[in-house]
């Protein structure tokens, strides 16, 4: 089997978003964004969420901080011999925890 990534589109998910939740609508902009950038040549398959996580806990003498992350779409092909498959998936993505 032999998996190959063709694009990958990424972006901040509440562009100016300094402190609190994300207002109505805004998670729904990210998602309408990247997908406008996937097309609608194959299906698009969405397990992305609105979800804070934590990157650094708060401690005694310092503040923690957390990420909203990235909205990512990678479009995918899957084959296998003579089969071929093409899909799109969109996920969430956080920079802050990926190691170099």
């Amino acid at each position: 089997m032999k998996v190959k990534i063709n694009e990958i589109y990424s972006k901040k998910m509440f562009d100016g978003l300094l402190m609190g939740k994300p207002k109505e609508g805004m998670y729904e902009e990210s998602l309408e964004e990247i997908k406008k950038f996937l097309g609608d040549e194959s299906p698009i398959i969405n397990i992305s969420a609105v979800k804070w996580v934590d990157i650094k806990k708060t401690t005694k003498n310092e503040m923690g901080y957390g990420s909203w992350g990235h909205i990512t779409g990678v479009k995918l092909q899957i084959s296998e011999e003579f089969d071929n498959y093409d899909f799109s998936l969109i996920f969430n993505f956080h920079p802050e925890l990926e190691k170099a």
